[in-house]
């Protein structure tokens, strides 16, 4: 929570937001943010980055822009060489849905804010030094859900059609927190931290021993099974033989 205090940020999405991220930053780049990245579902038909060349990662959280205000968390990806060559803006919600949408009759305007959120952080990812220079950028949007909200992807790809979008789950997150927990600390607790949030994936029921309770009932009491007394049959002679 390190980032949102220091920025002041103490909503739900943005404390987990911190926790999250913070926590990844702490684990070698291969098995942690490069194994979620490679999670990422392309929703807008542009083909996710190959970061196969990626050799370490930057996070930046909450990225100030007079116009375009506040993303989440932006990944800055670099090479051997040192370039940056990957720009990935990812935008967090956890119960709410995009913060801004189009009412369907703005027209696009690229010199201003777009109402819808993604778009307009698309419009601020472009316009990134990082990007100007050569980097590829990329919006990765993040939510709960267990599936893409097609709703509101494809309400921002209508209104910005080349628009590179896409989409993870904080499922995927613990997936690969998962993945190394016996190994990492950070991990373990980024792990423990989702599952407490019910944002996991399943993995199998919990096994259970089923013990007998210490003062039976059945099987022990002295019912019917135990009785020591002789059956004596009824008197009655028609039980036995019937009338003539």
């Amino acid at each position: 929570m390190i980032a949102s205090e220091i920025r002041g940020k103490h909503g739900d999405e943005d404390r987990l937001t911190s926790m999250a991220f913070g926590l990844l930053r702490y684990l070698p780049f291969d098995t942690g943010i490069r194994l979620l990245l490679r999670r990422v579902r392309p929703f807008s038909g542009i083909t996710f980055p190959d970061l196969c060349e990626a050799v370490r990662v930057e996070v930046e959280f909450w990225h100030r822009h007079a116009t375009y205000g506040e993303p989440d968390v932006i990944l800055r990806l670099f090479d051997a060489a040192g370039r940056v060559r990957w720009v990935l803006l990812v935008e967090v919600k956890l119960h709410s849905a995009k913060s801004g949408r189009a009412t369907g009759e703005e027209e696009l305007d690229t010199d201003h804010p777009d109402p819808d959120q993604l778009v307009k952080y698309w419009q601020l990812l472009r316009g990134l030094d990082d990007v100007k220079a050569g980097a590829t950028p990329y919006l990765v949007y993040l939510t709960k859900h267990a599936t893409p909200p097609e709703e509101e992807l494809n309400e921002s790809l209508r209104r910005q059609p080349t628009m590179a979008l896409g989409w993870l789950s904080w499922r995927d997150v613990w997936a690969v927190a998962r993945q190394t927990e016996s190994t990492s600390v950070p991990a373990a607790d980024l792990a423990r931290l989702l599952a407490h949030l019910g944002l996991k994936q399943f993995d199998g029921f919990t096994p259970r021993v089923w013990a007998t309770p210490d003062r039976t009932t059945f099987w022990h009491r002295r019912g019917w099974f135990h009785q020591r007394k002789h059956w004596t049959p009824p008197r009655v002679r028609s039980f036995w033989e019937a009338q003539a």
